[in-house]
């Protein structure tokens, strides 16, 4: 073939097929990876510690601090029987303490007791941090205590379930923490009385007889009554979440990319508004249940 063929219009108009061709199958990779990046980006949590950044209303709970709270870590795992998923999370959760640290104007305290070095397991259970994987390995640890003045918070089983709420977790226990001794009120607000009735009706639904059961089983009950609803509706919410990406890759024009965007960051709003109504609800029903306890022993 002589190399006047290649300077022919037929083989020139191929070339430049061909090349418009391999022009568009990079493009549609660099979207694709784009894309990825995106969902990355805007769904998981940042590992790194200077790169978490705190919500606002954690922030302005940090604001109010009037003197140092203590925040002590334990994590305890047995690699051997703990999941990699719970070791993984375990691994995260320094950086969001490294945030509130930082965010604290100074007035944060923060100890981590993860290693065998520094881990104690009277210390850990002293703070009300509770042991699990009894019955399939090493006792493990995996919990946060809070210390302000004489008062103390505990979260006391961390679970890589509910991830998405530590931060307000956190928060909403600083902010506990802030309050002073309630005191007894001469009279009960209609709307805090309704609240707490349906708390208890609702624990009561979920527990049987509330009464024979002790108040660590019966909390736990509830957490979990609660993160079974929390999936439930994560299901509904991831689907829309894989629409939004899906309407990422699929954009045609950069309005309908921003659209796309957009609806990304409503869809995980909504997630993590309701993660915290969950949250909120689960702390309401064990305040119920502890109410519950003492009415039983008077």
């Amino acid at each position: 073939m002589s190399p006047s063929h290649f300077n022919t219009p037929t083989s020139k108009r191929k070339c430049q097929q061909g090349q418009a061709r391999i022009a568009l199958l990079i493009a549609v990779v660099v979207a694709s990876i784009a894309a990825v990046v995106f969902s990355i980006l805007y769904q998981s949590q940042k590992t790194a510690p200077n790169e978490i950044t705190l919500s606002a209303g954690a922030k302005s709970v940090l604001r109010q601090l009037d003197a140092p709270v203590e925040i002590r870590f334990y994590s305890q795992l047995d690699t051997s029987s703990v999941p990699v998923s719970v070791q993984a999370f375990s691994g995260r959760v320094p950086a969001l303490l490294a945030a509130y640290e930082r965010e604290g104007g100074g007035k944060i305290k923060l100890e981590l007791f993860n290693t065998q070095t520094n881990f104690n397991a009277n210390t850990a259970s002293a703070d009300g941090i509770k042991p699990f994987n009894l019955s399939q390995g090493e006792a493990c640890y995996l919990g946060i205590a809070l210390i302000h003045k004489s008062q103390k918070e505990i979260i006391p089983r961390l679970a890589p379930e509910w991830e998405p709420a530590l931060e307000s977790d956190i928060a909403r226990a600083i902010a506990r923490l802030l309050q002073p001794a309630p005191r007894a009120p001469s009279t009960v607000a209609p709307e805090a009385r309704a609240s707490a009735q349906a708390a208890m009706e609702a624990v009561k639904k979920t527990i049987s007889n509330p009464e024979s059961v002790s108040l660590e089983v019966g909390k736990q009950i509830i957490r979990e009554a609660n993160l079974a609803e929390f999936k439930k509706l994560k299901i509904e919410l991831d689907a829309k979440l894989k629409k939004a990406q899906q309407n990422v890759l699929q954009a045609q024009n950069e309005a309908d990319k921003q659209a796309a965007v957009k609806q990304i960051r409503a869809v995980q709003a909504e997630q993590m508004e309701a993660l915290s109504e969950i949250a909120a609800k689960s702390q309401a029903q064990t305040a119920a249940l502890e109410q519950i306890k003492r009415d039983a022993e008077k």
